[in-house]
C-alpha cells in the first residue's frame, strides 16, 4: 500500500467493528480488508458498516490464497482480489 502513493488511514468504531486500512485516492474512501485466506465471497459485518455509513463506490478485500471476483453491497462493488493484484486495483 505504502508504494501505491495513496493516504492510508484505519477505521474502528467505538462497539468495535473495525476495518483494516481505508484508502484515500481523488477524494474517495476505498476500505479495504485483509485475509489470508478466502473460501467464499462473502463481506464480514464490520465492512458491510462501513459501506452502510460512507457509501464508498469499491471496496476491496484482498487475500494471499483463494477466490476472485466481485459482488455488489448497497451499491458498492466489492472485489476479491489476490495480493499480487492490490496495486493494479488502486490505480
Amino acid at each position: 500500500l505504502l508504494k501505491t502513493g495513496v493516504s492510508i488511514k484505519y477505521w474502528r468504531t467505538q462497539g468495535g467493528a473495525e476495518v483494516d486500512f481505508v484508502v484515500e485516492k481523488d477524494n474517495s474512501l476505498i476500505p479495504i480488508e485483509v485475509k489470508l485466506s478466502v473460501s467464499e465471497l462473502r463481506v464480514e459485518k464490520s465492512l458491510r458498516s462501513f459501506i452502510h455509513k460512507y457509501k464508498p463506490a469499491k471496496a476491496i478485500v484482498v487475500f494471499y490464497t483463494g477466490v476472485e471476483g466481485s459482488l455488489k453491497i448497497d451499491g458498492c462493488n466489492v472485489v476479491f482480489i489476490g495480493v499480487d493484484k492490490l496495486q493494479a486495483a488502486l490505480k
